[in-house]
């Protein structure tokens, strides 16, 4: 029994075996049958290729022909663009401040144009801030008539740059804004030199000539003359007296300092800003000639533009001088000291605006009968004496701020006994 039963076993394993060994068989034929067919099919292909590339190579004639042409015009027309830069404006870079922009040199640009022009627009808006050019290779700028401002050390050591086009009449400059460029070309006149437009080469005075053959002790600002620069007359010693015309609209910062001759000024009527420090240290000024109708007040009481003068000075107001402005006689650092304060005859001052004489401590005040307002701080740091040009009736009229130490009982009257 036992031998029957390894028999049927032995059968059984050998009949699983051949089973096994068919399957496989017929699972190669199949895999060589679908091989060959792929080869057949990828010769069909290939052949199908040949006459395409055959199409192809005709085709890829003609492309190579036209495209060459196409190809040397696209090369000429760049070449053609990269000799003319000052066409585009690309080495321009915007910067969008409000409702304005603010321009300089693009950091990416590697090759800059000799002569900038700047357009008085982008993107609809005007150009009015003018920034970095600081260390660039420009020979020449050309500033449009949007500009506002001409940032500290816009242009500095710029050491190519030679002419300055400035289309407008009332830019700031800073007092280093072209510091270090020291080829440029001035526009000169009666020992003075000037920045300006084509039309109008004297808008901006810069400083004295020093290549100037006449030794002065004063000068005369050319007529058309808007802007005075930063430290134009710093630490002249011998001026006596300048000549300012009527269309100046600005004096800037340290413009008259430490001029230790100078023994009167005249503020002309159309000027309309007066920076910090403009008259600082002028030890011998005896008159100050203000007849300034159209100056804004000034914002600090640190200003301190007449700071430091003569003690023994006087101020005069012109009679179309309707206000005098905020802080423009403060003496903030040191105490000042005016031997008077006078108004023309016929004045239409009406205020004496907010720390407009604060501790300049002038000896005598006359005010005119057309006074209606003395603000606070006016006189901080106190007066001698102080006369006013009408009745005590119409003295009680004027409106006194607090803190304006001015006191109504210490003003003597037209009608005082």
């Amino acid at each position: 029994m036992k031998k029957l039963i390894a028999m049927i076993t032995m059968l059984t394993v050998i009949f699983i075996t051949i089973t096994i060994f068919s399957s496989c068989q017929s699972l190669f034929d199949g895999l060589d049958a679908n091989q060959s067919g792929d080869e057949n099919q990828g010769g069909d292909e290939n052949q199908g290729g040949d006459e395409n590339q055959g199409g192809d190579e005709s085709q890829g004639g003609d492309e190579s022909q036209g495209g060459d042409e196409s190809q040397g015009g696209d090369e000429n027309q760049d070449g053609d663009q990269s000799e003319s830069p000052t066409d585009s404006t690309d080495f321009l870079s915007y910067r969008q401040i409000n409702d304005f922009y603010a321009v300089s040199l693009s950091e990416t640009v590697a090759n800059v144009p000799k002569d900038v022009v700047i357009p008085s627009e982008y993107n609809g808006l005007p150009v009015a801030h003018i920034e970095g050019f600081f260390n660039s290779p420009i020979e020449s700028i050309t500033l449009p008539d949007t500009t506002k401002i001409i940032a500290f050390g816009a242009f500095r050591n710029c050491t190519s740059l030679k002419r300055v086009i400035i289309n407008t009449d009332s830019a700031y400059i800073n007092e280093d804004s072209f510091a270090g460029c020291t080829a440029l070309e001035y526009n000169t006149h009666e020992g003075l030199r000037y920045f300006g437009s084509e039309e109008q080469p004297y808008l901006y005075l810069v400083g004295i000539d020093p290549f100037d053959e006449e030794t002065r002790t004063a000068y005369t600002l050319h007529d058309s003359t808007t802007v005075i620069l930063p430290a134009a007359f710093k630490n002249n010693f011998v001026l006596t007296n300048v000549n300012l015309p009527k269309t100046l609209k600005s004096i800037s910062q340290y413009a008259f300092q430490n001029c230790r001759s100078l023994t009167e000024i005249t503020i002309p009527e159309g000027l309309e800003s007066l920076s910090p420090m403009a008259f600082y240290d002028c030890h011998s000024l005896k008159t100050i000639y203000f007849n300034a109708r159209k100056l804004k007040d000034v914002s600090s009481n640190r200003s301190n533009i007449f700071t430091n003068c003569s003690r023994q000075a006087e101020i005069i107001v012109g009679k179309e001088v309707e206000r005098i402005p905020s802080n423009i006689f403060t003496c903030f650092d040191l105490q000042g000291s005016f031997v008077a304060l006078r108004f023309e005859e016929g004045s239409v001052c009406k205020s004496i605006g907010e720390g407009a004489f604060a501790n300049s401590f002038v000896s005598v005040v006359y005010l005119p009968g057309s006074i209606t307002s003395i603000e606070a701080f006016a006189f901080l740091g106190g007066y001698s004496k102080m006369y006013y040009d009408g009745s005590k009736d119409e003295l009680e009229k004027i409106e006194i701020f607090p803190k304006s130490h001015v006191s109504i009982d210490s003003i003597i009257c037209k009608d005082t006994p």
